[in-house]
């Protein structure tokens, strides 16, 4: 099966995922805004790690046609419609469609807010996106959901149930520690971690946690960690020091390769993330990785892989925004989830899964 991938970008979490897909199909891909690896995610350049796939890391339209010219490619999985360069490119493979006699494949992990959470401009924004995105959703031979809100999203938005399958969003992780954050931030062997791992910006919600975990445990011993950097960081700095009185550490940005020193320390992992001028998190990988790690998770309902991972067991999901609520999910999950609870009931996703769920999906529509 020859497949042709338009994708934005490469970061590390999806490198492992096109590796594995190259493994079941002759994969080529083109990458058509490569510089959002270092720009939006401040990744390293990632393309040496790419295997057995044909790449290309800039696009235009004579070498899409150049391609489709010299193979004969049973799918075009189009890139996520987030953007106009990702919208225009659509289109003009839509034009291309019956000319070369492939079928199109949009994977795509898009859902919306609520309507009550939305103020005005965002609700006119949702409004242009569907309209502009309707034709090509509609005019797709396969939608791939990257999990249960984006199969829910394509739905209401007038897509056959039989024209959509999921592929959930996966990651894998390296379980080697190279340091002992206990160690390294003088931890010591009775507090429990609380571990923050993301960028530092409103929409994910830190200072909401900061006030929850005051909250929660101003006497308990307990130890915060923050990791990460962002555009927030100095402000939320000072709230941190305004409002905690337990133990917390800023880490600043830590790159992928050293997350499983964190995880693994951890005795719970917080996505608070809350619908910021209406925005939800897509998916949140994170708590695939904590999950992955065997540690308890706690998120909010704007956290996509919320509503998929969290089960009894593993953690608890939480209305978003709510102080009260994220203090008490913590409180619970703390007391009641511990890493066996997790290993017992976590789902065993990976990039191999994906890989798979993802070729299953395209073999049904061949």
């Amino acid at each position: 099966m020859n497949v042709l991938m338009i994708h934005n970008t490469l970061p590390k979490y999806r490198v492992n995922f096109f590796n594995e897909l190259a493994k079941h199909c002759d994969l080529t891909m083109i990458f058509h805004d490569y510089n959002q690896n270092s720009s939006i995610y401040e990744d390293v350049d990632r393309r040496e790690e790419l295997e057995n796939l044909e790449s290309y890391f800039e696009y235009n339209n004579e070498l899409l046609k150049r391609l489709l010219t010299e193979k004969d490619f049973d799918f075009v999985i189009i890139p996520p419609l987030d953007d106009f360069q990702a919208l225009k490119i659509s289109r003009y493979v839509l034009t291309l469609k019956n000319k070369y006699g492939f079928k199109i494949v949009l994977f795509w992990e898009k859902w919306v807010a609520p309507t009550e959470f939305l103020p005005l401009k965002k609700k006119i924004k949702n409004t242009i996106q569907k309209v502009a995105t309707k034709s090509i959703v509609r005019d797709v031979d396969l939608c791939v959901a990257s999990g249960s809100k984006a199969k829910e999203y394509f739905e209401n938005n007038g897509v056959n149930p039989q024209r959509i399958r999921v592929a959930m969003d996966a990651v894998d992780v390296k379980y080697e520690r190279t340091v002992d954050v206990r160690e390294r931030f003088g931890i010591d062997t009775e507090s429990k971690i609380i571990l923050y791992f993301g960028r530092i910006v409103e929409r994910k919600g830190l200072v909401l946690l900061i006030k929850a975990i005051q909250k929660a445990f101003s006497n308990d011993n307990v130890f915060f960690l923050i990791c990460g950097d962002g555009e927030e960081r100095e402000e939320i700095e000072r709230i941190a020091e305004d409002t905690l009185s337990l133990p917390y550490k800023f880490v600043g940005k830590v790159v992928p390769e050293d997350k499983a020193n964190f995880f693994s320390a951890a005795s719970l992992f917080v996505l608070p993330s809350y619908f910021c001028e209406g925005t939800p998190e897509a998916w949140g990988l994170t708590i695939n990785e904590s999950i992955l790690f065997d540690v308890p998770v706690v998120s909010t309902s704007a956290v996509g892989s919320a509503y998929d991972l969290i089960v009894p067991g593993v953690g608890k999901m939480v209305e978003q925004g709510d102080i009260e609520a994220l203090a008490n999910g913590m409180k619970e999950v703390i007391e009641t989830c511990s890493s066996r609870t997790v290993q017992k009931n976590k789902k065993w996703l990976s990039s191999q899964t994906m890989a798979e769920e993802f070729v299953s999906a395209l073999e049904e529509k061949k």
